[in-house]
């Protein structure tokens, strides 16, 4: 999968942060994914959004741009998503 142009920055940002040196986000994950869900759940959980968000931009039907206010790397969001993808991961299910 290759990563377009408007999503790169964000892409090697997570790169630089997690030492990871991965081009393709969606391989990377599948990697991930094999080695260890424990380990890498933050990760793992932070692809699987960025991925979902580079493949609704693709089915938009207007430029990627338009979806930059939303793609704003919320930390405070983010850790509910972890914590929603730890309790389905472990079997726990719930609402977040």
């Amino acid at each position: 999968m290759q990563v377009p142009k408007a999503f790169v920055e964000e892409y090697q940002t997570f790169l630089r942060e997690t030492g990871f040196d991965n081009p393709d986000p969606q391989a990377l994950l599948m990697d991930l994914a094999s080695l260890s869900m424990e380990v890498y759940l933050k990760e793992i959980a932070w692809l699987s959004d960025f991925i979902g968000r580079l493949e609704r931009a693709k089915k938009s039907s207007g430029p990627p741009s338009d979806y930059l206010g939303f793609l704003r790397h919320d930390s405070k969001d983010s850790a509910c998503r972890l914590q929603r993808a730890s309790r389905q991961i472990s079997g726990l299910g719930g609402n977040g």
